[in-house]
């Protein structure tokens, strides 16, 4: 049982490390095309 709660836990942290990843890098984006379609106007 140890194992199996331990694993989930694991899984856990590690999906919410993926997805911190992804939206920093998708505010990052953001930001260069906001800054982009600034400079073209």
């Amino acid at each position: 049982m140890y194992p199996v709660a331990s694993f989930s836990y694991f899984f856990a942290d590690s999906i919410g490390c993926v997805i911190a990843a992804i939206s920093l890098s998708m505010k990052k984006n953001f930001l260069l095309f906001f800054l982009s379609l600034s400079k073209k106007s």
